[in-house]
């Protein structure tokens, strides 16, 4: 049971990262164009401001965090169905009584 959860989670987390991904495509496909330094008009409404250890370095920064949000989903998910398989359990022993 363990690892179809763990496999249940993983596709879960996969589907999640897969609708954010479309729903944000323009912003995710601007962060990959090379910009001109002397450009400073906005062209659309999407734009990012960022600062910290990842400023330079955009594409390791989006790894870490898809992996950090990736377990969190698939924790989240194990977490749900834990709970949910102990209530169905919990219910199902009080109604056999």
């Amino acid at each position: 049971m363990l690892k179809s959860t763990v496999i249940q989670s993983i596709l879960f987390s996969l589907m999640v990262h897969l609708i954010i991904l479309f729903i944000n495509i323009k912003l995710v496909l601007s962060l990959f164009q090379p910009k001109s330094n002397h450009d400073f008009g906005f062209h659309d409404s999407y734009f990012v401001v960022y600062h910290g250890i990842f400023e330079n370095l955009p594409v390791v920064g989006i790894i870490i965090g898809l992996i950090i949000t990736f377990i969190f989903i698939a924790i989240v998910y194990i977490i749900i169905k834990w709970l949910c398989n102990y209530i169905f359990r919990l219910l199902n022993r009080n109604t056999l009584r």
